[in-house]
């Protein structure tokens, strides 16, 4: 079976290059969710064609004309798509390029199985790449990994929020529909992008099938290192976290926080309130895995009252996980139970509620922290690898 899979995946040297050249930092989750699933595909010895819009605009660089290049690493191939880095323009030629380069991909393979998975957030390439494959009869599937009305949701403020974003929104909800099969983060997208009930998988994520290799150095450690890693937002619970955490004495435990987000800016004061509180911005992904490795404790206090958390799955609970380091989370709606047994929940969500967790479990016996950090480990590197779950979606193509 041949793949085309259309998102903004890049291969490791142009996401370098691009994070060093970067005036503006971005998350690294989505590319690590695509990376992760197209190794797996390779894995089990499928070819793939990864057809991508590098992720740039004009606030994060200033270069006006970006090629349309192609590279090679092993049996995997990467196309970048042409463009001109001017808001309106850049998605006028990414869809042009997208329409065409997915067209000519289907004839060429006219003969053969092939599918085409596309990330239906990446609204213009995919939109593109759906009707070419529409036009060619080429089945096409839909990674839905949340929805534009919830990434709305979850910022500070949407007062601001201006027509064209809203108009994005409102037609993405219409065009998300239009795929033969889905592959989705939780049950309840099911509802909301899948109203004729076509074939999906629930996938709420994966991770590096390659982790089975590294291990956690050691939890006998006098100076206790707590992770979160994600959005630096209120909303996802991060001032709460902070808050309970500056209410614990302990001089022996730091926490330490990776990511961008609305509450960069008050990061110098929070630190300079409290010495054991360490902001790292964004890092390279190795450098928080890494650190992961050596960690007592993950955490993830995104609140459950936020409706949006229904319909996603953070990746970094996954990451967690598969680190060896005990997660501390809260029970979000979209967690399936089965995850449960293997974390620390938070079911008091206040700032007292959240102290007292932490306290209780940094206290804890290292071979008790041990155990659970890997028993959380088994269980998502037997269940959630990339290797089984990209089988899952190639099974799902082959119905």
């Amino acid at each position: 079976m041949q793949i085309l899979y259309v998102s903004i995946l890049l291969s490791d040297t142009v996401e370098k290059e691009l994070f060093l050249s970067s005036k503006n930092k971005r998350s690294v989750a989505a590319q690590k969710f695509h990376k992760l699933i197209v190794e797996g595909f390779i894995l089990n010895g499928y070819k793939v064609q990864v057809m991508s819009s590098k992720p740039v605009s004009r606030t994060s660089h200033s270069q006006l004309i970006w090629k349309g290049v192609s590279e090679k690493f092993g049996s995997l191939r990467y196309h970048y798509l042409f463009f001109i880095n001017f808001p309106a323009l850049r998605q006028f030629f990414l869809f042009i390029g997208s329409f065409f380069y997915t067209f000519t991909w289907c004839l060429k393979n006219r003969n053969t199985q092939k599918v085409i998975y596309c990330d239906v957030l990446n609204i213009t390439i995919t939109l593109a790449a759906r009707i070419a494959a529409k036009l060619t009869g080429t089945q096409a599937i839909g990674i839905v990994t949340d929805l534009q009305k919830n990434m709305g949701a979850a910022r500070k403020d949407n007062r601001h929020t201006k027509i064209i974003p809203q108009l994005i929104t409102k037609f993405s909800g219409l065009f998300i529909t239009s795929f033969d099969k889905y592959v989705m983060l939780t049950g309840a997208m099911d509802v909301m992008v899948n109203p004729k009930k076509k074939p999906f998988i629930i996938m709420e994520g994966l991770v590096d099938v390659n982790m089975k290799s590294r291990s956690h150095q050691s939890f006998d450690v006098k100076q206790k290192d707590i992770i979160y890693a994600g959005g630096i937002y209120e909303k996802y619970g991060v001032r709460i976290l902070i808050d309970a955490f500056y209410n614990i004495k302990q001089a022996n435990i730091n926490l330490h926080i990776y990511g961008l987000g609305e509450m960069e800016q008050d990061m110098p004061f929070l630190m300079k309130r409290d010495s054991r509180l360490k902001y790292h911005g964004m890092v390279p992904n190795e450098v928080v895995v890494n650190h992961q490795l050596s960690a007592t404790l993950m955490i993830n206090p995104r609140p459950t009252s936020n409706g949006f958390t229904k319909y996603s799955f953070p990746s970094k609970n996954l990451e967690y996980m598969v680190s060896g380091t005990p997660l501390l989370t809260t029970p979000l709606e979209g967690m399936p139970d089965e995850y449960k047994q293997y974390v620390y929940l938070i079911n008091d969500e206040r700032v007292e509620g959240i102290e007292r967790c932490i306290t209780e479990i940094i206290n804890k016996p290292a071979r008790e922290l041990e155990i659970k950090g890997n028993e959380a480990k088994q269980f998502v590197l037997e269940n959630k690898n990339n290797v089984v779950q990209s089988l899952r979606m190639i099974s799902l193509a082959k119905k």
